[in-house]
């Protein structure tokens, strides 16, 4: 794994921060402030009977970091082409939907979708990087388009199909500030189906989510764990919304590394910083404890240990419940 050394959010060393792919940060970070994943994955590296819905721009369904980390329908591959074999209400949909273009295939065309799922499950010794997750199936649900936009409808039906066709974790790097009764309703029944739904605090600086609430993140339900983020100096991202009751805990979000579309600028690889790479971190982890207790804990419980196994740090006391940042080992050896 040629850029695992570049991967802070894994194991920080102090001076492995990548600004680009190609270039490192001058500013020394802080030892060991990162995920524990090295002494996480002595317990587990995951399992494939863990379903993870990215609910966002798509995957790259030919990623070759990604392409055998992805959720199979099986009805469908085995199928008619053209038929919905599994009579779920969606044709072809193998891998997952796309609500964009209406159709069985959640190509990313922007990017973001395939950067989240790589920090969940890009494949370990195969590539330049390593996921939290070295197994695991990874739903591809689309309803960002190629701009990075999305709309209440296709999240709606996004947040459904993953539900309905049996996600474990919803992981949801995408929010605004408009309020959805719908949405929250469906959030809420995930809950009592047994789904943790993972959502990123937001970006926009300085924002308190206490007082100035994003969504999906600050809907009220048991199941929702929120998640800012936290850069390689162990400090608050200064992108990063914050929250001392409504955001749960920090994951890491600044320069990170990871699987992305091929493009001229980025072929197949990118650094890139936001609330949303630190949500998948939070997302894989849930999936290395349910690859070990598949049906220990309830969502509410799971969120708990979540804020209970978080380490804490001086300068995230007042950023979120937790007062602290997420560690992989202690969250599965809690």
């Amino acid at each position: 794994m040629s850029d695992f050394k570049k991967q802070w959010a894994l194991k920080n060393m102090g001076n492995n921060e990548p600004i680009r792919v190609d270039q490192m940060s001058p500013v020394a970070g802080k030892a060991g402030a990162d995920m524990n994943a090295l002494k996480a994955w002595e317990i587990t590296k995951g399992s494939r009977d863990v379903v993870i819905a990215v609910i966002d721009s798509g995957v790259d369904l030919t990623h070759p970091e990604l392409k055998n980390n992805l959720w199979v329908n099986i009805a469908e591959k085995n199928g008619r082409s053209g038929v919905d074999d599994d009579g779920n209400g969606y044709v072809d949909d193998i891998h997952g939907y796309d609500f964009v273009g209406k159709d069985g295939s959640p190509l990313d065309e922007n990017g973001h979708g395939t950067h989240c799922s790589g920090i969940i499950g890009a494949a370990h010794g195969q590539g330049k990087v390593a996921g939290m997750m070295e197994s695991v199936s990874i739903m591809a649900v689309r309803f960002i388009n190629d701009k990075g936009r999305g709309d209440l409808e296709g999240s709606i039906k996004a947040v459904s199909y993953a539900v309905e066709n049996g996600a474990h974790i919803l992981s949801n790097s995408w929010g605004s500030r408009g309020y959805s009764k719908i949405l929250e309703d469906l959030i809420k029944r995930s809950n009592e189906r047994g789904v943790v739904f993972v959502a990123a605090a937001g970006n926009y600086r300085f924002n308190d989510n206490d007082k100035n609430p994003l969504y999906p993140a600050s809907y009220d339900s048991p199941n929702i764990i929120t998640v800012s983020a936290y850069n390689a100096r162990e400090r608050h991202s200064a992108f990063s919304c914050f929250g001392k009751k409504s955001v749960h805990v920090a994951g890491p979000g600044t320069n990170i590394i990871s699987t992305f579309i091929k493009t001229k600028k980025d072929p197949r690889y990118k650094v890139a910083s936001g609330t949303s790479m630190a949500t998948p971190y939070v997302s894989g982890m849930i999936g290395l404890f349910l690859s070990l207790y598949p049906e220990k804990l309830t969502p509410e419980e799971i969120k708990k240990r979540v804020i209970e196994t978080a380490i804490p740090v001086e300068h995230l006391q007042d950023k979120n419940v937790a007062g602290g940042r997420v560690d992989a080992y202690k969250f599965l050896n809690f």
